[in-house]
């Protein structure tokens, strides 16, 4: 069977003049039949094939008629269509239903005025019966001069410029910087103004709120809510801040601890004022109208979201708050539950009806009861006791000390400026002549005893434990009868120094110091190490870690130089004895932080020690050990002082050979630890034999290359620090020779190292650090590496003595 058309159709590759079968094409090959192609890349003007094109490279017809759209055309089959580009409609918010058809660029038909054509219309196009016009209205309608061109408006460049672009070009927005501001249309140009300023009003208020929360510091974890990239947590009973998770776990703990009352735990943790609800917010808000639009805004959130009670197309979910509830109770056919009162929802009980008035499991407003310090009725003892002694002791023990400090105002009555008189209680039968006696108002005491109680509780620094105190005194100020107390406190508050050998501190780290001996002790009495007491000594340093780190150094100090440092010797045994790589990895760390919070006292107690000794060959080990180990000994040699030396026993195992294999190796360290370590080392015997330590530049001399990442962070560091000890050492490194210098740094490192000497020259304030930089430079000057250019000449010159 043939596979032949019997009648031979008209080749449609022919007839748009791309057949590449030729003659041998089944099909028929008509002139007639083939149309006039323009090629459309030569309309624009981009046609890459030129003269070889097989489209018909013709002048664009021009449209003389833009501006008045006839609402009725005709096509006929031999009508040219030329392109034009689509309007641009409005970005839409959303599907639109009712859009017109999709029309072809190439099929829309322009000339004489006439309307786009609907795509059904634009592929009948050669049919006899199609002399209607288009029904695409839509995009007729629109004026193309009204409509902005979207190549103009983002970057102001329009390929189509000078080809008559049938969308207007518009000017340049200062605001939103797009040129998308109507030439002549004065109505246009303004709606985008207004748009503009209203966005730009919307972004000024967004960075106020921004500015104005980055200093809102959460009142439970005393940190700062944006830096923990926090939510607030906005009570809207009060205005006191939080962070969302901190203020949710506060308010959770009633299902944790059923002694726990609701009231209390619904209440705000600083002024007890109670709230029914916490808001969630990126910003912090508090003043009353921008607050009443967000606890609204929160709301209608809320209501459009289904109850979880009527999920899943429940038919009448059982929500206990019943129409108190924010949340939307739809039914399945889409009806709102109007819901009943919560306290008429919730099940009968025995109670309701002998105590009608008892609400309390109820989560009431605080209209009932104004959540405030009313310590002048009569169940103000009631209330304080309930605070000494109720379910909530954990959470208020630092109002246990308002709650003190109320009862020794009041006993002494509050009138006499500090002090006041008492009238001992008796019979009846009594003398007139009553024993008097005067009690003393100590707010120095009551100052001390509240500040022990925010820093137990809140676990925050004892720095910061001011910002608390603060707090607790502006509670306390508006139910003081007499001023004078209040100023008392005012002043004992500003002054206030810790009681270093009774504070809450000194007590914690007695008893951990005192528990750590006992295991020191047993260590050294067996002779291996059981695993609880690997556990408990790490657990136990880690605590006492955290309390030196947050606490004033005077009282770590005065725990670990009792009994003549006996502490910190046993400390110093185990660390040497030790075998579990955990346990003297803490003890490292241990000294690390005590050497960092206490300084030389420490410092020079070690120094005097076998520690250095013991830690060489912990520096060489490649399990993780070796960085705290080097980090002590770098720590260790910054003590400073005319009677500070360095034991010669400890010369002879920092020698040349120990830094011969630091130097290549400093990558496996902390490079500011090597450099700290060599250049506070050398300081120190240089200053006790008066010549520059053999051991630190040997290694320099015999290898140099392998130094050269050394001499990377030598410059690195003296150009962000000038130490004294640093610039001697760079002087005896500069000694080496330009030979040395040449292999061990880059020719543009020395020359920024020459600027660094010469700015620290001129600006350092210290005169020594001045008169070492100037020495360096002078001597780097010598060695003809680096040459004296303006900025070093005129430091040269203008050096001062003084």
């Amino acid at each position: 069977m043939s596979r032949h058309p019997t009648t031979l159709q008209d080749c449609r590759y022919f007839a748009n003049g791309i057949c590449s079968k030729g003659n041998a094409c089944t099909f028929r090959h008509d002139e007639t039949a083939r149309s006039e192609n323009i090629c459309q890349f030569h309309l624009a003007g981009k046609c890459s094939f030129g003269g070889a094109c097989r489209f018909k490279h013709t002048a664009r017809p021009r449209n003389t008629n833009m501006d008045r759209p006839s609402s009725s055309s005709t096509v006929s089959p031999a009508t040219v269509l030329p392109r034009v580009r689509p309007v641009q409609l409005p970005k839409p918010s959303g599907f639109n239903a009712e859009a017109p058809a999709f029309v072809p660029s190439w099929l829309k038909n322009t000339s004489s005025g006439s309307a786009p054509m609907s795509y059904a219309a634009a592929a009948n196009a050669n049919s006899a019966h199609l002399n209607g016009p288009s029904t695409s209205s839509a995009a007729g309608a629109r004026n193309p001069q009204n409509m902005m061109c979207p190549y103009n408006e983002k970057s102001g460049n329009c390929n189509r410029k000078d080809l008559d672009c049938p969308f207007t070009h518009g000017d340049l927005c200062d605001m939103c910087h797009l040129w998308c501001l109507h030439p002549y249309d004065e109505e246009l140009k303004m709606k985008h103004l207004q748009e503009c300023t209203t966005n730009h009003q919307a972004e000024m208020e967004r960075a106020f709120l921004m500015q104005e929360s980055e200093t809102k510091s959460c009142g439970i974890c005393m940190e700062m809510i944006l830096e923990k990239n926090m939510r607030f947590g906005i009570l809207n009973g009060c205005q006191h801040c939080f962070c969302l998770e901190c203020i949710r776990e506060w308010r959770s703990r009633d299902q944790r601890d059923a002694g726990m009352a609701t009231k209390v735990v619904r209440s705000c943790p600083e002024c007890r004022q109670h709230s029914d609800y916490v808001i969630p917010s990126l910003f912090w808000v508090e003043k009353g109208q921008e607050k009443e639009v967000l606890i609204s805004m929160y709301k209608d959130n809320m209501k459009s979201k289904i109850c979880k009670y009527y999920s899943n197309n429940k038919e009448a979910g059982f929500c206990k708050f019943g129409n108190k509830c924010f949340y939307k109770h739809q039914l399945p056919d889409g009806s709102i539950d109007p819901g009943e009162d919560p306290h008429v929802r919730r099940r009968a009980r025995l109670a309701d009806f002998i105590f009608p008035d008892d609400e309390t499991d109820t989560d009431s407003d605080a209209s009932d009861s104004d959540g405030t310090f009313n310590w002048g009725d009569d169940d103000d003892d009631e209330w304080m006791d309930q605070i000494d002694n109720g379910p909530f002791q954990y959470e208020a023990q630092f109002y246990r000390a308002i709650a003190s400090m109320v009862r020794e105002m009041r006993e002494l009555g509050g009138e006499g400026g500090g002090e006041a008189r008492a009238t001992s209680r008796g019979s009846q039968n009594r003398t007139n002549t009553q024993k008097m006696y005067t009690a003393k108002f100590s707010p120095d005491h009551l100052i001390s005893e509240c500040v022990d109680r925010i820093r137990a509780v809140t676990d925050a620094p004892l720095a910061h434990c001011d910002i608390a105190l603060q707090t607790v005194l502006q509670v306390l100020k508006p139910h003081l009868s007499d001023s004078s107390c209040w100023n008392l406190l005012e002043q004992s508050s500003q002054n206030y120094q810790v009681d270093i050998a009774t504070c809450h501190d000194r007590k914690v780290l007695e008893t951990c110091s005192s528990a750590l001996y006992g295991i020191f002790q047993e260590k050294q009495e067996l002779s291996y190490s059981a695993e609880q007491d690997d556990e408990a000594i790490c657990t136990q340093l880690v605590s006492f870690c955290d309390v030196v780190k947050k606490t004033d150094y005077r009282i770590p100090l005065a725990v670990i130089s009792a009994n003549h440092w006996d502490w910190l010797g046993q400390l110093l045994i185990v660390l040497q004895t030790d075998q579990n790589d955990a346990v003297r990895e803490q003890l490292l760390i241990t000294l690390k932080i005590l050497m960092e919070n206490c300084g030389d006292p420490v410092k020079k107690y070690l120094l005097d020690t076998q520690l250095a000794i013991s830690l060489v060959p912990l520096t060489q080990k490649s399990n993780g050990i070796q960085i705290p180990a080097l980090k002590i000994l770098a720590l260790m040699y910054t003590v400073v002082g005319d009677d500070v030396a360095v034991p010669l026993e400890q010369m002879d195992h920092l020698n040349t050979e120990f830094f011969r294999r630091l130097y290549p190796h400093i990558n496996d360290y902390d490079k500011v630890d090597v450099l700290e370590l060599c250049t506070n080392f050398g300081g120190l015997i240089e200053s006790q034999q008066d010549s520059a330590p053999f051991s630190l530049f040997e290694p320099m001399r015999d290898d140099p290359y392998s130094c050269a990442e050394f001499g990377i962070v030598l410059i690195q560091e003296t150009n962000r620090k000038c130490t004294a000890r640093r610039l001697k050492f760079l002087y005896h490194v500069i000694e080496l020779g330009e030979p040395i210098l040449t292999k061990m740094f880059y020719e543009n490192d020395l020359k920024v190292l020459a600027h660094v000497l010469a700015r620290e020259s001129i600006n350092h304030d210290d005169r020594e650090v001045r008169q070492l930089c100037l020495c360096s430079l002078r001597l780097l000057l010598s060695t003809d590496i680096v040459n004296a250019d303006e900025d070093i000449q005129y430091a040269l010159d203008n050096f001062d003595e003084n």
